[in-house]
């Protein structure tokens, strides 16, 4: 049933994985790529190490294994730190990589001292056959290392909730199942009597979170348009909404515009902030009750000296509309265009009426008159 289990966790890997692959998209986070990378390698190493009958092959999937405690681990962690909008320094992360490196240098040297594991056998009661191990003294440094990489993920998390307004609570939520569920399936198996390595599950629900966490990124991202270009000279705006009118976020030049939106939270309702309730939301409401009204749903804002123009359109998902999108241009110079030529004609009618009037010449009476002809 052992064996069943593990490759069970194995194909549902390699099926997430290539899940993965398929939506992949250029921006997302290089350590979710990392992560539906190893998880398959490690789960395999634990099927390998079910259906191991020597001790040699048992310790050969172990060093397998290990890769996730070493590095998938670590991986997780900076995956959280990044989607926190937390940065760690280059030479903090090459800190972290050095540790797990000399841990897994540690486990790799099992058999040749007693570093990782003092001593080991193979055993066989019941038909399970396990791998009874003395731990070294590493092997307790390999404990700390899972235990404080959860601990700077849970800190992280924590921090990003408090002060990172501009983070999606769902993704921090999201970011917090799989890291505990991991850890919690460690230790858990370890408690256990007899003793079982539970861990490939809680890959695969890290998997699926994952999984669960691109699609929400994809849903934040409101530079990842048609218009990225545009929206990458700094030139046009983009504010985005769910469907509910939930806040997903915005770009740097929106907020330059409306600084306001830095006072909106990811997740929560427009109507959380006041002023841009009182200015966003008439245009929401016009939008809803005629999208197809390209013109009507064109709105202007100015600020200061500048003219700006707001376009309401639907946020598109791959098949259906999923929220509301802002497009936000400078239209001052058209703006005062517009203006020029409005007051030129005003001024040539008043010229054409003022020369008109001056032309009318009063009437004179009309009088009919006798011609008469005298010969002589």
């Amino acid at each position: 049933m052992s064996e069943l289990f593990y490759l069970i966790c194995f194909l549902a890997a390699l099926l997430l994985s290539g899940i993965y692959m398929f939506n992949w998209r250029k921006n997302y986070d290089v350590h979710l790529t990392l992560i539906f990378a190893l998880v398959p390698i490690v789960n395999a190493g634990y099927l390998m190490l079910s259906e191991a009958r020597t001790a040699e092959a048992a310790v050969n999937a172990y060093k397998i294994v290990y890769i996730g405690g070493c590095y998938l681990h670590l991986i997780i962690m900076l995956a959280v730190f990044s989607l926190c909008g937390i940065r760690l320094g280059k030479w903090l992360r090459t800190l972290f990589m050095i540790i797990s490196s000399v841990v897994y240098l540690s486990v790799i040297t099992i058999g040749k001292n007693d570093l990782f594991y003092r001593s080991y056998h193979f055993e066989q009661t019941g038909g399970v056959h396990t791998l009874v191990k003395e731990y070294g003294i590493m092997h307790s440094v390999f404990y700390m290392l899972v235990i404080g990489y959860f601990a700077l993920s849970l800190g992280a998390l924590i921090y990003a909730f408090i002060r990172k307004t501009q983070v999606s609570r769902k993704i921090l939520l999201m970011l917090f199942l799989p890291a505990a569920v991991c850890v919690g399936c460690y230790l858990a198996g370890k408690w256990m009597t007899p003793p079982k390595e539970i861990v490939p599950a809680g890959y695969v629900f890290a998997q699926l979170s994952y999984l669960a966490i691109v699609y929400r990124i994809s849903l934040y991202d409101v530079s990842e348009t048609a218009m990225e270009s545009i929206a990458g000279s700094n030139s046009t705006g983009f504010i985005s909404f769910d469907l509910d009118r939930n806040y997903l976020g915005s770009d740097e030049t929106a907020k330059e515009i409306l600084p306001q939106l830095n006072d909106l939270t990811v997740d929560l309702p427009l109507s959380k902030s006041e002023d841009m309730d009182r200015l966003i939301t008439p245009w929401l409401d016009s939008f809803d009750a005629d999208p197809s009204d390209h013109e009507g749903n064109r709105h202007f804002y100015e600020k200061g000296d500048r003219i700006y123009l707001f376009d309401v359109q639907y946020l598109q998902g791959r098949k259906r509309e999923v929220g509301y999108q802002l497009i936000i241009t400078d239209d001052t110079l058209d703006r005062a265009y517009i203006k020029l030529i409005n007051e030129y004609n005003s001024d040539l009618e008043k010229q054409v009426a003022e020369k008109t009037a001056h032309s009318r010449w009063p009437r004179r009476p009309h009088t009919s008159s006798v011609c008469t002809i005298i010969s002589y």
